[in-house]
This record gives structure tokens, sequence and C-alpha cells, in this order.
């Protein structure tokens, strides 16, 4: 697990409007993963550190509030 803030911080999600896109990128530290095949999922807490809600494209709950991506990433033999 990694946590950040989205953009560094420099925009908080209370400024975001509805259905705005926010992209963002994150450097994942993987030095310390095993080699293997993995699944991102990503999600938002709010200030107490609860998992705020998500849903998609046609507004269905996401179960967990994780949003999990498509592309799965690959670690090789180190």
């Amino acid at each position: 697990q990694f946590d950040a803030r989205p953009l560094q911080g420099t925009y908080p999600t209370n400024w975001w409007r509805t259905g705005e896109v926010v992209s963002d990128e994150v450097a994942l530290p993987l030095t310390e993963v095993t080699t293997g095949r993995y699944m991102l999922a990503v999600g938002l807490y709010d200030r107490r550190g609860d998992r705020l809600p998500a849903v998609d494209a046609h507004q269905m709950a996401i179960p967990d509030g994780r949003l999990i991506l498509e592309d799965w990433i690959s670690i090789p033999v180190r």
C-alpha cells in the first residue's frame, strides 16, 4: 500500500468540481515487492482515514470504494 495526497496536496479534493477529471502520476516504490504479477487499486480517504465511497461511470457503487485498474504490473526476477 502507498498513500499520497492527490497532486502532492496542491489541488485539494474539496476544490474538485462534480464530474471533473483529475489526473495524477504517482511513483510507487517497488523495491521491496517480490517477483510476480499484481493488480493496482486506488481509493480516496477522508481526513479521519475512512475510505470514501466510489461509483462507476453508470453511478453503480464500487465495492469497498476501491477502483481496481485494468492494467496489471509485473515484477521481474531480480
